[in-house]
């Protein structure tokens, strides 16, 4: 949901007296504000203003290029007796000439259940038990995988990575089993993006424009 912002230019009038209000609620006389103080609160507002509408245009764009994306498919669908939309899965339009396309693509959302610390605890096992000479890289990759990122989430990618290691250790066989239950997909983004070049030799651009937080 989008919020609302009155524009206003910070300046309150009383009995033909202005004054700005100071961020405790209190009014300030319009003259014994500093000049630098004003040429900051005017600057500011400025900016704001312009970055205000522009946000709304992008999020105006982001709902018709949508609307007028899946108006498309829908169309293509009813060509070949499709007259229902289903699940919304990665799809590309393009033009004609090769030299412009637009994407959706749906990521899915996956959060991690209690099995993570249990897959944890196997691993450490492991860890503990083997060769000292294999320690340190398999160590690395569990604190990549496990090391809580600076947003204080877990980096999915490389707890992914464990998935794909070719380990035959019973104790970490049963750790990845682990690893694989915890894992749930708990929704989906979707995500509308636009490519353009020059020549059909040339790879795809994009054109860059933020929709994720429109």
């Amino acid at each position: 949901m989008n919020d609302t912002f009155e524009a206003i230019d910070g300046i309150v009038t009383i009995n033909d007296k202005r004054f700005y209000q100071s961020d405790d609620g209190s009014l300030i006389p319009e003259g014994v504000v500093k000049p630098s103080d004003k040429l900051e609160d005017d600057s500011v507002r400025k900016m704001i203003g312009y970055a205000q509408e522009l946000s709304d245009q992008i999020a105006r764009f982001k709902e018709h290029s949508f609307e007028d994306f899946f108006t498309a498919v829908a169309i293509i669908n009813e060509e070949y007796g499709i007259r229902k939309g289903g699940k919304k899965n990665n799809i590309t339009l393009q033009t004609i000439d090769g030299l412009m396309k637009v994407q959706v693509r749906v990521s899915e959302i996956k959060k991690f259940g209690p099995q993570l610390q249990a897959a944890k605890e196997l691993i450490d096992e492991c860890i503990s038990t083997w060769a000292e000479g294999a320690r340190d890289e398999i160590q690395l990759l569990l604190n990549e995988a496990f090391g809580i990122k600076k947003e204080g989430k877990i980096d999915h990618a490389a707890l992914f990575k464990l998935l794909r290691r070719n380990i035959t250790d019973e104790r970490w066989q049963m750790a990845m089993k682990a690893l694989s239950e915890a894992i749930r997909v708990v929704g989906s983004r979707t995500y509308l993006s636009f490519h353009r070049r020059n020549t059909t030799d040339e790879e795809f651009r994009p054109i860059t424009v933020n929709l994720a937080k429109a």
